[in-house]
């Protein structure tokens, strides 16, 4: 029968596979993601943000890299927590749509008086789509690196109870 420390350690292995796909999801169907952004917190106060390549179970250690740097073994029995950082789309996305909505509705009351109101709605449509696809792409590549774009989320915490 397995320990409590080594069922805590399975679970952590199943939620990072969990993330590595649906991050992999979010990339328009790419079969893995290489890696997870994490910062991992240690025994003995150390906290270091890596891309995690892989939790070695058999091996009890966690395997990956430092961004601009070489490849990091970390065991198991040294890690105390650690978080995956995640982009918040869903926020950027509700966003997003407002604001191509309104350009939308505006530029379709405009152009309502020159070609009519049937043509201003598809019109005002299309345009709309267009600045929140180009507006949300240019989000995306501008603030990227920004913390309001990136949230925390914890995966392991050796301290809480195992459920």
């Amino acid at each position: 029968m397995p320990s409590l420390q080594q069922r805590r350690w399975e679970a952590f292995a199943d939620k990072f596979d969990d993330a590595k796909r649906q991050q992999s999801l979010k990339a328009f169907g790419v079969p893995d993601a290489p890696y997870l952004n994490v910062r991992v917190d240690l025994h003995d106060g150390v906290s270091m943000q890596l891309r995690l390549l892989q939790v070695d179970l058999d091996g009890r250690e966690l395997i990956g890299r430092i961004p601009s740097g070489p490849g990091v073994l970390l065991p198991l029995d040294r890690v105390q927590a650690v978080w995956h950082h995640q982009r918040r789309t869903g926020r950027l996305l509700l966003w997003m749509c407002a604001a191509a909505s309104t350009i939308g509705a505006v530029f379709g009351a405009i152009t309502d008086r020159w070609y009519g109101a049937a043509s201003g709605a598809v019109l005002g449509a299309v345009f709309g789509g267009l600045f929140g696809g180009i507006a949300w792409g240019a989000v995306i590549v501008i603030f990227d690196k920004s913390e309001r774009l990136h949230e925390w989320i914890l995966m392991y915490d050796e301290t809480q109870p195992f459920a």
